[in-house]
């Protein structure tokens, strides 16, 4: 065993196409092959994530929903899930203006107005089962939610969440819609790592993370190592050690594999 190597996937595994390219899926399998333990870390769901996961021959767990869902190969999980009673609140006060809802569990989605490139963007893959979602039943086992609302209710919707265990986490806004993921704030990318290592009897000093986004700080800032992709945004680089040459388009984690290991 050497170390463990956290990737996220889109912008920094995951070119624009949403594929591995080449150079950098060689120089993974390659380490793997030598003993280094490649784990896909994602802000996406398990389905979204599985994919990549096999296409790499990845013998390890998968960490997905930022964090909140630890899959392991035989079929393990550990999972995290949101209080039942803040779901309801924050539910409750935005069902009137919310333009779309979409309610990740381990195998379905409870939605409101589905948004299937919604859907795609933040959990990287359709899901078969699509629920409508019932306002007055709202489901349990809740892992995240993805919320999309009109720029105008911006201020509104973001007061909901102080006092809260449960955070919003804005992404942008696009002719005129705001795009948010909602998280446990004590769960993270680096939480579920944490779970990772104690499988394998390691530390966080045998820990190496690739991640371009906001949902990557913690564990780019907990690892022995955390690097930024050159494509990063500014903000996740100053939390990082160090940065790829390249970016996600041009093999930043292929290049960099094979000339610091």
């Amino acid at each position: 065993m050497k170390n463990l190597i956290a990737l996220d996937l889109d912008d920094t595994l995951l070119t624009s196409q949403k594929n591995i390219s080449p150079l950098t899926k060689e120089a993974i399998i390659n380490l793997s092959d030598k003993g280094y333990k490649f784990v896909i870390a994602t802000g996406r769901s398990f389905n979204g994530a599985k994919k990549y996961h096999k296409e790499l021959n990845l013998e390890t767990p998968i960490v997905s929903n930022n964090g909140s869902l630890v899959t392991f190969p035989d079929g393990k999980k550990l999972a995290e899930y949101m209080p039942e009673s803040e779901i309801k609140d924050i539910i409750d006060s935005i069902k009137e203006y919310a333009v779309t809802i979409i309610i990740n569990l381990e195998d379905s989605i409870h939605s409101h107005n589905f948004n299937k490139e919604l859907e795609v963007l933040f959990n990287g893959a359709s899901i078969n089962e699509i629920v409508e979602l019932d306002f007055n039943n709202i489901p349990k086992n809740v892992l995240n939610l993805v919320v999309l609302i009109n720029e105008e209710n911006r201020t509104k919707f973001e007061k909901i969440f102080e006092n809260k265990r449960i955070k919003q986490r804005y992404w942008g806004t696009y002719d005129g819609e705001c795009f948010y993921d909602l998280y446990l704030s004590d769960i993270s990318k680096y939480s579920a790592l944490k779970k990772v290592l104690n499988h394998y009897n390691l530390t966080k000093d045998d820990l190496i993370a690739f991640g371009d986004s906001s949902n990557d700080i913690e564990m780019l800032s907990n690892a022995k190592i955390g690097i930024a992709m050159k494509n990063a945004h500014k903000h996740v680089k100053e939390k990082a050690n160090e940065e790829t040459d390249f970016d996600n388009n041009n093999d930043g984690i292929g290049h960099y594999l094979k000339t610091f290991i």
